[in-house]
């Protein structure tokens, strides 16, 4: 929904799923905009900026290029089968290496090539790079523009784990004291806690996913579908929710949040509570740890966090049994002591 001063060549487009996407049309290019009221200041810096944008030429891949071979690997079904999000970081990596070597014929490329490449990335990006490179290389293969993978003998960097911090029980009654039932906080919290999900699947969750009293998730990040049953305190939540909001979350204007739009929003969140060491990713680590701590399996929180492997899951009950492993070797070693000291006491009365 348009709101505040009209501006020109603006276009909305609402997808199935209710999210609302802006854009500028500059030359016959759309340039995305942010989904913000035309008045709002980041709307209009931005509405500004792809006025002065310059659409990239659009030139034909030269027979033969790396550039061919990216777009007929753009065209496989390898690529279609893709979960949307793995596309779009896939592409951009694809369109990095057209911009530098676009070029060079597929068959030129040799292993020094693509280690001299990977050489002026951080350890991240030059895996997800070295990821995408195979993948396309696979492609020649199969499509007989190659025979061999020059990216086949290259071996990943190490890099460090990212870190999320669980959200505590402490912490999340601290959270729950500052904001109460009914306020859009508390209902975020409540769709965290209650589904364990990333928060590019809880921005897009409505009732429209609600079916015989559960939630019905098919995760953006993996495709994996999901059915979760509906838990106590986020059917308070839903209770309190207006019948006829279908997005769960939206912004102060009504539209669904984006994914960035609602990280920064939660992000304000936490911080007004204190917490600043809080992210949406914690609470899923935060489910992860409840559910390994009540006993579940590997297998039954999988069920729950959509992992697909059980290394993925393996953190959270290697956790959960050391803390039950300890107190039970603490115990028993306490129950030893006072074993022996009372046997000592009987044996002195006895002398």
């Amino acid at each position: 929904m348009r709101r505040g001063i009209r501006l020109r060549d603006l276009k909305y487009v609402r997808k199935p799923n209710g999210r609302v996407y802006i854009y500028r049309r500059v030359k016959g290019t759309l340039v995305s905009l942010p989904n913000l009221p035309e008045n709002d200041p980041d709307f209009l810096s931005a509405y500004a900026e792809a006025g002065r944008a310059t659409p990239p030429p659009k030139t034909r891949a030269k027979a033969g290029s790396l550039k061919a071979l990216v777009e007929s690997y753009l065209r496989s079904a390898s690529y279609r089968e893709l979960a949307a999000s793995t596309k779009s970081d896939r592409r951009r990596i694809l369109d990095r290496l057209c911009i530098r070597a676009g070029h060079v014929a597929a068959t030129a490329i040799e292993p020094k090539h693509v280690r001299a490449d990977l050489a002026k990335l951080q350890p991240s990006p030059a895996n997800s790079t070295l990821k995408v490179s195979r993948a396309i290389m696979r492609h020649a293969i199969a499509e007989d523009w190659r025979e061999d993978d020059p990216s086949a003998g290259i071996k990943k960097q190490k890099t460090v784990e990212q870190s999320y911090h669980s959200w505590t029980e402490e912490e999340i009654a601290q959270f729950e004291a500052y904001f109460p039932n009914g306020t859009k906080a508390r209902f975020a919290l409540a769709l965290f806690l209650g589904t364990g999900q990333r928060i590019s699947d809880v921005a897009r969750m409505g009732r429209q996913h609600i079916s015989g009293g559960r939630i019905l998730v098919r995760q953006q990040k993996t495709g994996t579908s999901l059915s979760l049953p509906i838990s106590t305190a986020l059917r308070r939540e839903l209770d309190l929710l207006p019948a006829n909001q279908m997005t769960f979350l939206q912004t102060e204007y009504g539209a669904p949040f984006t994914v960035k739009g609602l990280g920064n929003w939660w992000r304000a969140r936490c911080d007004e509570v204190g917490l600043k060491h809080w992210s949406a990713h914690g609470g899923r680590h935060a489910v992860g740890r409840r559910l390994a701590e009540s006993g579940c399996t590997e297998h039954e929180i999988m069920s729950v966090t959509g992992h697909k492997t059980l290394s993925e899951v393996e953190r959270y009950t290697r956790s959960a049994q050391q803390a039950t492993l300890a107190g039970s070797a603490l115990a028993k070693t306490e129950q030893k002591q006072n074993h022996g000291n009372r046997s000592q006491s009987v044996s002195k009365n006895l002398k």
